[in-house]
Formats: C-alpha cells, sequence, structure tokens
C-alpha cells in the first residue's frame, strides 16, 4: 500500500478513535516507510501514536512521531537465539524514550529470573514493566498467572493477561 492509501483507510475510521498503534510482525523494519504515516497521524490530526516492537532495531526518527513504545523483547523461552532476541543498546534507547512500557511473555519462574537480568541490566523502571502468562487456554493462562503472580508483585512489576484467550479462547477473528 502507499503512503496516501495508508491515510485514506485511517482517514475512514477518524471518526471512532484517535489512537493509531502500528502492530505486525515488526513494524521497524518498515520504519521509513512508517515515517510520513506516522508525521501525518500525529502532527497533522493529532492523534497518539503507539509503535509496538520486539526491541531488536533501532528506531531512528521515528521517535518523534510516537507516543509510546510498546517493547516485547523476546526470552530464551521463545526458541530464537541470544543475539537475535536481544539487542541491549537498542533497549536502552527505548528505556530512555518517553512512555516506553515493556512486556515479557513468560512460562514459569525461570523466565521471571531471566526478565529480572534484563531489567537490571538495562535499568528499566519496574514501574513499565508487564508480564503476561504464555497460554493458548483459560486452563494453561490461569496456572501460570498463579505460578507467577507473587513474584511479580514482589518485583513491583504488572501481570496482565490474555484478556481475548479468556473470553474466547483461541479464535480467531473476533
Amino acid at each position: 500500500m502507499s503512503t496516501d492509501e495508508v491515510l485514506e483507510g485511517l482517514l475512514r475510521h477518524r471518526a471512532r478513535t484517535g489512537l493509531l498503534v502500528v502492530t505486525g510482525g515488526e513494524p521497524l523494519l518498515q520504519k521509513e516507510k512508517l515515517l510520513p504515516v506516522l508525521s501525518a497521524v500525529r502532527g497533522i490530526w493529532g492523534w497518539r501514536v503507539e509503535v509496538e516492537t520486539a526491541g531488536t532495531i533501532d528506531p531512528g526518527d521515528l521517535t518523534f512521531f510516537v507516543d509510546q513504545f510498546n517493547v516485547s523483547p523476546k526470552l530464551a523461552n521463545s526458541g530464537n537465539e541470544l543475539a537475535k532476541r536481544l539487542v541491549p543498546e537498542v533497549l536502552t534507547r527505548l528505556c530512555r524514550e518517553r512512555s516506553s512500557i515493556f512486556k515479557f511473555v513468560v512460562t514459569d519462574l525461570r523466565d521471571l529470573e531471566e526478565v529480572g537480568s534484563i531489567v537490571s541490566d538495562i535499568d528499566i523502571p519496574p514501574e513499565t514493566v508487564y508480564i503476561m502468562p504464555e497460554g493458548v487456554d483459560v486452563h494453561t493462562l490461569k496456572l501460570t498467572s498463579t505460578r507467577i503472580a507473587n513474584e511479580v508483585v514482589r518485583q513491583g512489576w504488572n501481570l496482565t493477561t490474555r484478556l481475548h484467550i479468556s473470553l474466547w479462547g483461541n479464535r480467531r477473528g473476533v
């Protein structure tokens, strides 16, 4: 899609929102193409802009047009090799940007130890850390949440869930 096509599509929904959340696989792979879109959305229309990212690509000039980065670094449980899932200098920059939050998907208490190391190494403020239990069904989410909740609270982090799984299971398009 061209920039104009994207903006036309967004304009059709303009009356219903004042927020654009850019998600995807990794939106920052398209950061040069995003610049004119976010410039218009935030600079001209005055919308709030959030960008979701794994925190492995420097956002560059996008920071001028983004109100909040939602950073989801991959942990060892993702199966990705360390050098591809954690880029400390990018995480540090995102940590210093205004209103960045950091969400980690965890399966057990060992994952929380890894989160603790990342949070400490990057000096991420605990109130900006969100822990989401992994799971594609209600039973797994409840089990994992119960196992990790006390430690999440002890660390001063936020515990979040996957509300759509609780409501609709693993169905798509709801």
